[in-house]
């Protein structure tokens, strides 16, 4: 038979044992520490100044003074001195200074709610009371889910395709967003102003399509209604800062649009409708008065000239910009009454505004450092074309006086030198500011000419 308790190691009373009172009394101060143990602190390695009997201590790490050497131990104050007693397995003790309950367990103090293992409770409220439908409920600032391992996963599962699994979040109780697999398997985002009344925001499908104001995206992003962006935006490329819309991609041989808008229009009735299929608007244009600004503002740019030195093939056509306006469908039965291919207007409202120059049409004499075969400024492809000018047309000079105003030598036929070079080709040329020398060559290949004196 041992001397003490299997336990707690509290001594026993020995048969014929003289003075079992002391024995008996010290089982007793021994129970009276581990009994709803109560450690003023955890955090002491020497017994403070002011003690009381039955005050009770978990010595730190390093002891020192009356507590020198009982590292770990239980140290318990009775008849003005100390007991020091081991803890066991099981051991439970309340921390005072800390508030915390901790259990002796596997050699170590731990935290109580570490070893509890809480399965199947019916009901758990954090700050608040949980009910049938809200088993679990916390009211809280905040809520945390840190992680252990490489990450944190909270998860909402669902039994069917046809349930909800979803964050729903409320003002007052009543719900506002919601965001989850609301009735399918697709991703939604609603939102409500009343809980009652809901509208879907976004819906996500399970192949990756994303729709805005619409439940069936069927493409990467569709969008459907009146929509605004505000800000710079990049497609196929990151945004620019200096470009509202910023589109970048590659086309490798393929017939393709970089970017083609198609509206369809439908009038059933009759009426004034203005419809402007694709319009820039560069009028909103401040200067001050007193500031110069030497740059310029361009309304719309084609460009389609070749940029990259990898430019080595041929090509058989390029076009600056292409216009096409009439009718192109041959079962159309519709009537226009005039077609423009190319409208431009020049504009002077303002009886205060002043512009030096106003070209309708012009054309630059840009760098020609290459060869270029034939040049026609100005081409009319068909036979019947017919090319009206209203106001004074200047061939030579930028100041016509006439309705056909030639400043230099004038050709008539296909020839234009002085001397002319082929058979029909007929020369003017003001000689002197009196004289007028017509110059022809016959069909003999013979160059004849008369003058004229004028008055």
């Amino acid at each position: 038979m041992t001397d003490t308790t299997p336990r707690a190691g509290a001594p026993l009373l020995a048969a014929a044992q003289a003075q079992k009172h002391v024995t008996h009394n010290e089982a007793l101060y021994q129970f009276d520490a581990f009994l709803c143990a109560n450690f003023l602190s955890r955090a002491l390695a020497a017994p403070p100044g002011t003690l009381n009997d039955g005050d009770t201590w978990l010595v730190a790490a390093s002891a020192s003074g009356d507590w020198v050497g009982h590292d770990g131990a239980i140290a318990y104050r009775a008849d003005g001195g100390w007991r020091f007693y081991a803890p066991f397995a099981g051991l439970v003790a309340y921390v005072a200074d800390e508030s915390a309950l901790i259990v002796y367990a596997g050699g170590a103090w731990v935290d109580y709610a570490s070893v509890l293992a809480l399965q199947n409770v019916p009901l758990l409220g954090v700050n608040t009371t949980a009910d049938s439908t809200n088993k679990l409920a916390a009211k809280s600032a905040s809520v945390l889910f840190d992680h252990v391992g490489n990450g944190v996963q909270a998860k909402l599962n669902k039994h069917a395709t046809a349930d909800t699994a979803s964050l729903l979040y409320q003002t007052s109780y009543s719900g506002r967003a919601e965001l989850g697999l609301c009735g399918d398997d697709d991703f939604h985002l609603k939102v409500s102003a009343d809980g009652a009344s809901w509208t879907e925001a976004l819906h996500v499908t399970g192949a990756g399509n994303v729709g805005i104001g619409t439940a069936a995206p069927g493409y990467p992003l569709t969008v459907s209604g009146q929509s605004e962006l505000v800000g710079n935006v990049g497609i196929g490329a990151a945004p620019r800062s200096d470009t509202w819309l910023y589109l970048k991609g590659t086309i490798t041989n393929a017939s393709n649009n970089g970017a083609y808008l198609r509206p369809s229009t439908v009038v059933t009735a009759s009426g004034t409708n203005y419809i402007n299929f694709f319009q820039i608007d560069a009028s909103d244009m401040e200067i001050s008065s007193g500031a110069t600004d030497s740059g310029y503002r361009v309304g719309f740019q084609a460009a389609a000239y070749a940029g990259s030195a990898l430019f080595q093939g041929t090509l058989a056509a390029a076009y600056g910009s292409w216009n096409r306006a009439g009718i192109s469908v041959a079962g159309a039965g519709g009537a226009m009454t005039n077609v423009y291919g190319t409208y431009s207007e020049v504009l002077n409202s303002s009886a205060n505004g002043t512009i030096t120059n106003a070209y309708g049409v012009y054309i630059s004499n840009s760098d020609t450092a290459g060869t270029i075969s034939k040049r026609f400024d100005l081409y009319a492809s068909s036979a019947n074309a017919r090319n009206y000018f209203a106001g004074d047309v200047g061939i030579g000079t930028a100041a016509p006086s006439y309705k056909a105003h030639v400043n230099g030598t004038f050709g008539v036929a296909p020839g234009s030198s002085v001397s002319p070079a082929n058979n029909g080709d007929v020369v003017f040329e003001l000689t002197s500011n009196t004289t007028l020398t017509i110059k022809a060559r016959g069909s003999d290949g013979t160059v004849r000419s008369g003058t004229l004196a004028l008055s």
